[in-house]
């Protein structure tokens, strides 16, 4: 069996979300990655025809029913666990896939939603054991925003021998998902009441791991180390999907708007400022954020705090360790890696960052795709720390929480080995009513932990008012 897709230019651009939304109303999967500025790619995937998936010891393939399908190339390398393994698999299948009418746009042709946790070798557990280590899944219907135009990607699976006629009925059959999807209602009516709140004992706790932390970098076991929290949010009504996620949109138009379900019916939704990479064609681009800030509703106190966060050497050290890293590891893959001249601020609504863009022309006929440039770079010491070995060994023992997808990876990829991948955060693992949030904080050995505590603080707050939208 094949992959068979059939691409078609809308006329409109539809809302995504709600195409999201509509689809789960209606018992279908429901999954978006959206960036509502121009010239970037979205995509709403409805559906799914097949998913590779993984856990600790390998990544295969599944239809639609959760059946084991055969490698498209049984003589093709066998994939092992991770985003190296995903990669692989993603690479037979996207060379034997067969692309009916693909313009050859970023996004068009074959395409696929694309999630991992923090860990993609490790299968997550306890509130997360709806998500599987590494997931990429080609929706029975996309629906794509690429280059200021509107597509629909419509995939099957058919043996080399159906006929062509017979699989374009088959492929044009799932448009009706776009036509029970667009009857979504909107949602209306009062705001929810969203209550989270942390103990005096859970902050102590907190801060009692920020200090460890400290002393251990002090001591020279590792550079810096990225510590998460975790709070539990309470509505007094269902958390609304549409709703949240036009807050999110809204608020962050820049952002990674993402929605992905679980297999147990949780919801992991969020809008990530940061770019883990983007691979168009042999060129790549990564925007690591570390360094953290507040607002101000004064113009000038909010140059003043951007001014500071500047001249801030923790700031300033814990940025430069997050740049170093990926440079060092796009630099065997490159032919030339270039780095901003200096950081930029980005500001958020809550919050401002330090932000580098780092560039790469990748090297090798064909150069390496996304999932093969993630892999090397996953985790960056954004999300892990840096040294990788010693942060990660550092972390097992300080911090006890699953993080599952929070600061793992989310986005989408194409059969030409194009795509985008943002770190996930400033995200959510929703259910009917309640929510788990996620913030975590880059600890440096002069880190003072009750600073630490308030810019986690800063960072769940998109997040909990789009829950209250």
């Amino acid at each position: 069996m094949r992959l068979v897709t059939l691409t078609r230019e809308l006329a409109g651009s539809p809302d995504l979300a709600r195409l999201v939304a509509g689809a789960r109303e209606a018992g279908w999967d429901g999954a978006v990655i959206e960036r509502s500025v121009p010239d970037a790619v979205s995509v709403a995937a409805l559906g799914r025809v097949v998913e590779l998936v993984g856990d600790a010891r390998a990544v295969w393939a599944e239809d639609g029913r959760g059946a084991r399908l055969p490698p498209p190339d049984p003589k093709g390398p066998v994939p092992g666990p991770g985003l190296s393994g995903l990669a692989t698999l993603w690479a037979g299948w996207s060379a034997a896939a067969l692309a009916l009418q693909d313009p050859g746009l970023p996004g068009t042709g074959l395409v696929a939603v694309v999630g991992f946790a923090f860990r993609p070798d490790v299968a997550p557990t306890g509130a997360w054991a709806g998500f599987p280590a590494v997931l990429l899944r080609v929706p029975e219907l996309a629906v794509v925003r690429t280059a200021g135009r509107c597509f629909r990607v419509a995939a099957t699976l058919a043996s080399p021998a159906a006929g062509e006629a017979g699989l374009r009925r088959r492929l044009q059959a799932a448009d009706r998902l776009l036509a029970v999807a667009g009857e979504l209602r909107p949602d209306v009516g009062r705001a929810a009441s969203v209550r989270a709140s942390a103990t005096p004992a859970v902050r102590a706790r907190w801060e009692g791991a920020v200090a460890r932390a400290a002393a251990a970098l002090r001591a020279g076991r590792a550079e810096k180390v990225v510590l998460t929290r975790e709070v539990m949010a309470h509505s007094d009504r269902p958390v609304s999907l549409t709703r949240t996620l036009a807050a999110l949109r809204a608020a962050h138009p820049g952002c990674h708007t993402f929605a992905v379900g679980g297999a147990d019916g949780t919801l992991f939704v969020g809008s990530s400022p940061e770019l883990l990479v983007e691979r168009l064609g042999d060129r790549v681009r990564s925007q690591p954020l570390a360094g953290t800030v507040g607002r101000s509703a004064s113009a000038r106190d909010d140059r003043r705090l951007a001014a500071g966060l500047r001249r801030d050497p923790k700031e300033q050290a814990e940025h430069r360790a997050v740049v170093q890293d990926i440079v060092e590891r796009l630099a065997p893959i490159a032919t030339r890696v270039s780095v901003g001249a200096r950081p930029e601020v980005l500001r958020l609504p809550a919050i401002q960052h330090l932000m580098t863009t780092v560039g790469a022309h990748l090297q090798g006929r064909p150069p390496p795709t996304l999932l093969e440039v993630a892999a090397l770079l996953h985790p960056t010491p954004a999300v892990g720390g840096r040294p990788r070995g010693p942060a990660l060994e550092l972390l097992a023992q300080l911090e006890t929480l699953e993080r599952g997808w929070y600061t793992g990876g989310i986005g989408w990829a194409d059969r030409r080995g194009d795509g985008e991948l943002a770190l996930a955060l400033r995200c959510g693992l929703l259910w009917g009513d309640g929510a788990r949030c996620y913030a975590g904080a880059g600890i440096m050995p002069d880190s003072v932990a009750a600073r630490e505590w308030e810019e986690t603080e800063l960072k769940l707050q998109p997040m909990l008012r789009a829950l209250a939208s």
